[in-house]
């Protein structure tokens, strides 16, 4: 018993005339069996009987013999309508959602032919608006940072199966059925805490096929499985006709569990080519229609126009790779990507591009694509999404595909923090920052991330940088340490306001240069979330500042918020002991007044009391920054706050840690009398946006960051220790949900976004020590061409080595990986303030 609605949605581009109006529909279909379906809907009732030309392999992936409330995506193509006539034979009952393509005319004709056939209308659900601002509106923003995004990944993680599940979340069903060809096995039902596993499609190509097809240029090795699963090579990928093979794993490798369990791959145990005898045995009325190519958005719109139009154009220069010979002009380096071929008109080819140099919009080109280069075999991966919610245990034996397509990579990979560094166990010169690295254990899916880049992109820039960096971090910082500790012998006694109203001005000279290195070198965009209020006081309320901890810089994006309100030199924090041994920026925080743990709550609740007491009379806006969590987010204290709260019956975490609690209660406790507000912010860096390190940004490499800042008055809070306690968990809780929101969903917040501007402050300060340094410099090799020495030279060797360790203690001490490891018992580790 069918039902209907249909409606039409605006143009997807939001620039005419690029496209005709597109459409997002689903259709119902109702079970006999099902009394409530049944009385609404006056339709005859139909058979279900199954037909003669289907074997029990045709339904095997559609659940049979148990009738199930299913959503069906419905393209209008071959796939989609042979998916809807399995579901329909195996008895169960479908809502389908017609995808819009371009012209979307023809496949709305074809879509309501085939659901003529089973007694379906149609309905409409308005995705277009989700579709811009989750997916498209990312990919414009991918390919003018020169990366190379997969919009089949984004759009079925965030709205075939992310706004469309909430679009019809009102509904009764069950499950949602997608045409990709792919297998899902879920667990028994009585099994909940299990998790469905995401398997390769039935049609993979057998081992006695491969033999058949070698070639000089696309070797390939059969892997001893019994599953036949294959490995190809890079130029084996190539080479290799794709009709053989149809598996979609990879388009449905970064969904979450949540996502998995309620899928339905009807395909995924029928072969392709026998997808088209069904379509002739239901005889279809689009039988004979050809598949889609290409990107589904943009329909009859070349790709080049459509960059044109949201990026625009830049002349830059195509140079090639080996000998930097100039070849020609192009348009802008966000035309490209790596490994392409068509489209350089460059004669004497066939040339490929290779690298990219975003910042000087130049192009690399070679003609010995498969020679150079031959060190991308290690590159790293972000935003990574376990589709069991856990990493697998055996990192080492791995299967890895870094695009779609049948080849496959034996790999293994190690964590740096959120990060993963991925090995190959071959070379692969096509890989392209932006696009999916899916992992494979055997046959089966077990999650993927986002490509950073190849191991080798940093290391001769970072090198570049890394030494005149550290010399001029040495000197300066040594020379503001200096100035500190004379001031805080010969003023601080004497009068203590005045002491910290110079130290203020004193330490900005040293930390500038970090701001700098974030805002002018690195480039490293933050989003600001936040309401008009908050903003009008930023900078004018002493504030306790209450934060999650999941990347490297965290501290950093805290100190670029404090320059903007204009209190970067009385920001303090509450930190572990050992960060006031950091040389430079460790002696700088002890002058500034921060407050120093030993993570012993006998000793550090009189060191709590005694550094907050030293902040009622500061005479200075001050923000006292607090990690609550403790210590960084990684995947191993992730797991140990989830076994924790299982045994406390606690929510079970899942993007942040569980919070401790007691260094909270005592601020509160202790400064909530003059200090007027909590700021709760809660930062993570943006989907498919390279997590931002230390050492990524001297080597120039830019990232994205969100920050959602919201303003609690301190009145506002529990008066009891308990109260407050809770408060901060419920605080965590919230937070948690937030990002699970924003992982799955792409949807961080309700609040307004402002961009944060750069400065001119730290360039003007970084200038001005680069200028003083040189002078000095050159007065040094003056005075040491009149008296050079053996023992001169030396002198300045150590300096140069002590500025290289200085620089490597400061980036090793800011790495989540190094951070305090995870503890047993879980009580003492996360719970102890």
């Amino acid at each position: 018993m069918l039902s209907a609605v249909v409606k039409p949605l605006p143009s997807l581009f939001r620039l005419p005339p690029l496209s005709s109006s597109s459409l997002s529909l689903y259709l119902r279909v109702s079970p006999l069996s099902s009394s409530y379906f049944h009385s609404q809907s006056p339709h005859p009732r139909r058979s279900y009987s199954r037909h003669a030309f289907l074997g029990d392999h045709h339904l095997s992936c559609s659940m049979p013999n148990k009738p199930l409330r299913v959503a069906v995506p419905l393209s209008g193509g071959v796939d989609s309508s042979v998916a809807l006539r399995l579901l329909h034979a195996a008895g169960h009952s479908c809502f389908e959602n017609f995808w819009n393509q371009c012209p979307w005319e023809d496949d709305l004709k074809y879509a309501k032919h085939v659901c003529e056939q089973v007694d379906v209308p149609l309905k409409v659900v308005h995705l277009t608006d989700e579709y811009w601002e989750r997916v498209v509106s990312d990919i414009i923003e991918e390919y003018r940072c020169g990366r190379t995004p997969n919009p089949d990944v984004l759009c079925n993680t965030r709205i075939k199966f992310g706004a469309f599940m909430d679009a019809i979340s009102g509904m009764e069903y069950e499950y949602i059925a997608s045409v990709h060809y792919a297998k899902v096995v879920h667990p028994p039902a009585d099994q909940t805490d299990s998790s469905s596993v995401l398997e390769l499609s039935q049609d993979m190509v057998p081992a006695s096929a491969l033999g058949k097809l070698g070639s000089p240029q696309g070797s390939m090795a059969v892997e001893p499985s019994p599953q036949c699963a294959l490995r190809l090579g890079a130029k084996g990928d190539r080479h290799f006709k794709h009709s053989m093979v149809k598996d979609q794993t990879y388009f449905l490798s970064h969904l979450c569990q949540t996502q998995l369990k309620r899928l339905l791959f009807p395909l995924g145990c029928v072969k392709k080519e026998e997808v088209r005898k069904l379509a002739t045995e239901f005889d279809l009325p689009n039988k004979d229609r050809k598949d889609s190519q290409g990107i589904c958005f943009l329909g009859k719109i070349k790709f080049s126009d459509f960059v044109g139009r949201h990026i625009g154009e830049m002349k830059g220069i195509i140079l090639e790779a080996e000998t930097g010979d100039f070849l020609g002009n192009h348009r802008g380096f966000w035309f490209y990507t790596i490994g392409q071929c068509q489209g350089l008109r460059l004669p004497g080819g066939p040339w490929y591009v290779v690298e990219k140099d975003t910042k000087n919009n130049v192009v690399f080109v070679s003609r010995n694509y498969y020679s150079i280069d031959k060190r991308r075999r290690v590159f790293r991966v972000g935003s990574l999404r376990w589709l069991s919610g856990k990493p697998p245990g055996n990192v080492n034996q791995l299967r890895c595909k870094v695009r779609h397509g049948p080849g496959f990579y034996s790999c293994s990979f190690e964590m740096e923090g959120d990060v993963a560094v991925v090995h190959l166990d071959e070379d692969d010169q096509g890989l392209a920052a932006g696009q999916f690295a899916a992992f494979y254990e055997g046959t089966t899916c077990i999650g993927s991330g986002v490509i950073l880049e190849s191991w080798d992109d940093m290391a001769i820039p970072a090198a570049l940088v890394f030494v005149p960096v550290g010399v001029l971090f040495l000197v300066s910082g040594l020379i503001v340490n200096l100035i500190q500790l004379l001031f805080f012998i010969i003023v601080r006694p004497f009068s203590k306001s005045l002491y910290r109203r110079i130290n203020k001005n004193v330490v900005e000279l040293l930390w500038l240069q970090l701001i700098w290195l974030i805002d002018w070198w690195a480039c490293i965009k933050v989003n600001l979330y936040a309401d008009a209020e908050t903003l009008q006081l930023l900078g004018k309320e002493h504030a306790l500042v209450l934060s999650n901890h999941r990347s490297d810089i965290d501290w950093l994006i805290g100190w670029v918020m404090a320059q903007r309100a204009g209190c970067l030199g009385s920001s303090l924090a509450i930190m572990k002991k050992e960060a006031k041994y950091l040389p430079i920026i460790g002696w700088s925080m002890w002058f500034s007044d921060y407050i120093f743990l030993e993570r012993s709550w006998d000793k550090d609740e009189k060191t709590l009391t005694a550094g907050f007491k030293r902040f009622e009379d500061f005479p200075m806006t001050f923000w006292l920054a607090l990690f609550v969590e403790g210590t960084r987010f990684t995947q191993e204290k992730l797991e140990a706050a989830q076994e924790y709260a299982s045994i406390r019956s606690l929510p079970s975490p899942r993007n942040v840690l569980i919070p401790r609690t007691k260094g909270f209660v005592s601020a509160v406790s202790h400064i909530r009398s003059f200090v007027p507000a909590v700021y709760d912010c809660t930062l993570t860096v943006r989907n498919n946006q390279p997590k931002p390190t230390l050492l990524r940004m001297f080597s120039g490499q830019s990232s994205e960051l969100n920050l959602q800042l919201r303003r609690h008055k301190m009145s506002d809070l529990p008066e009891t220790d308990d109260g407050i306690a809770q408060w901060c968990q419920d605080l965590f809780i919230t937070k948690d949900a937030q990002l699970e929101t924003y992982f799955t969903k792409d949807v961080f917040s309700d609040l307004d976004v402002h961009q944060i501007n750069r400065p001119i402050k730290p360039l003007i300060v970084v200038i001005v020590w680069v200028c003083l340094l040189m002078y000095g410099g050159f007065k040094l090799l003056q005075w040491l061409s009149m008296v050079a020495s053996w023992e001169i030279m030396c002198l300045f060797v150590v300096i140069l080595v002590i500025a290289t360790i200085t620089m490597q203690v400061l980036i090793q001490s800011s790495e989540s990986h190094r951070s305090t490891p995870a503890k047993r018992p879980l009580q003492e580790q996360l719970i102890s303030a």
